[in-house]
């Protein structure tokens, strides 16, 4: 065994003594990455539901906020509809 060798695997032994805390700050890396990732899914989910849950908001107000019995708020139609059906029977009209 040459001097080149023995100095070849005391290199190696180096490296491989080092290697542990490199690969255990990758794998922090990699922890941290798929957290951050799981994250970023978790507030997406978030986001559409409290999309879907103003929608189905809104509905539910529009819905409550008409008349159940009656006609609706905006009556101007009903108004229109009348003068219409008072000229069609109004025998001075004709």
């Amino acid at each position: 065994m040459s001097i080149d060798d023995s100095l070849s695997q005391g290199l190696d032994l180096t490296s491989s003594l080092v290697a542990p805390d490199i690969l255990e700050e990758q794998f922090r890396e990699q922890t941290v990455r798929e957290q951050k990732a799981e994250q970023k899914e978790q507030n997406r989910q978030q986001m559409e539901i409290r999309q879907q849950l103003l929608k189905t908001l809104r509905s539910v107000w529009n819905m409550l906020s008409r008349p159940i019995f009656g006609p609706p708020h905006d009556t101007s139609w009903n108004q229109d509809a009348a003068r219409k059906s008072n000229n069609a029977t109004d025998p001075r009209i004709c």
